[in-house]
């Protein structure tokens, strides 16, 4: 009998020491398993022990953007080479479009007195007082000649003295003009109240 009961409370003994060190090694593993699980999925800054519900978080993936870099050179190569073309464009498109400049010279015979102004071929009427006054054909303000000729022109230019129903064409083909209209005699003809107009 004393030696079960010593047999009993030896292995009794032994159950307490062995769930002891079965408890302690238990409790080793869950603070080895429990810092692997920190060291591989950290929760900072949330504390391990809140009770707080971590937010569920969605992992971002890298996916840059890739800039569209050879299409924009492109495009500006594109817009810069049209913009210097139109810059490049625009002066033989001025040229192009230009009013050409007309020349006309009128002539004294009788003096030998001759005068010559440059007007824009718009079709706008000038007075001749205006044109030429204080040159040589100018007779103390009375402009004064025999004929008329063009100078500077081209084939398609027109012109015309005008004094009211008083009209001296001359032109591109026919360059000559006799102002009192009579071939054979150099007559002085009074041209205050005329106007020069050329296209």
């Amino acid at each position: 009998m004393g030696d079960l009961g010593s047999s009993i409370m030896y292995k009794g003994s032994f159950l307490r020491r062995y769930s002891v060190s079965h408890q302690q090694q238990s409790h080793q593993f869950s603070t080895i398993l429990f810092y692997f699980h920190l060291s591989a999925f950290p929760i900072s800054p949330y504390n391990a022990h809140s009770t707080h519900q971590r937010p569920h978080t969605i992992p971002i993936q890298s996916n840059p953007i890739q800039t569209p870099t050879v299409k924009m050179q492109f495009t500006l190569a594109l817009v810069a080479a049209i913009f210097a073309s139109s810059i490049t464009a625009a002066p033989a498109l001025e040229a192009r479009n230009a009013v050409p400049s007309i020349t006309v010279s009128i002539t004294n015979d009788q003096t030998g007195a001759s005068a010559s102004a440059t007007v824009p071929g718009d079709g706008i009427a000038r007075n001749l007082t205006d044109l030429f006054g204080g040159s040589a054909i100018d007779q103390h303000g009375a402009i004064v000649g025999t004929s008329a000729q063009l100078t500077k022109f081209s084939d398609n230019t027109k012109c015309f003295f005008q004094n009211v129903n008083w009209i001296i064409n001359f032109d591109g083909r026919k360059t000559f003009a006799d102002l009192d209209g009579n071939k054979d005699i150099a007559l002085p003809v009074y041209l205050n109240g005329f106007n020069l107009q050329c296209v």
